[in-house]
């Protein structure tokens, strides 16, 4: 990924949170064959979303819930070319970013190990 620019943001328009869909269902849906009827929750409503871009393209993704005295970090998705890289990391560091300037001490992490995928 040289001399390729990472944006990691917090999504705030239809627009990100239209390539926030479109990466979950590429990852989720279509290659580990998540149901989408499963991986699309009304929680997507009520949640944070942080999005990674690599020249303002959408390459990955999480969603963050909130509860009364922690918060939920779930839905991790990477594009299998940038699975390697650092932009899972840096999902995260945004997202314990994000939810720590909102006062929030404790995040819980819902991790689920993928589907193995021949090609």
């Amino acid at each position: 990924m040289e001399n390729k620019s990472i944006e990691i943001v917090v999504v705030q328009n239809q627009a990100d949170f239209d390539e926030v869909m479109k990466i979950r269902r590429a990852v989720f849906v279509d290659e580990q064959k998540i149901p989408a009827e499963q991986e699309f929750d009304g929680n997507d409503f009520v949640s944070t979303h942080i999005l990674a871009k690599v020249d303002g393209v959408g390459v990955g993704t999480m969603r963050i819930r909130y509860f009364a005295d922690f918060t939920k970090f779930e839905r991790m998705a990477v594009l299998r070319g940038f699975r390697k890289t650092s932009v899972s990391s840096d999902i995260m560091n945004k997202g314990f970013e994000f939810v720590s300037r909102k006062g929030y001490r404790l995040s819980l992490i819902h991790i689920s190990e993928p589907t193995r995928q021949t090609e």
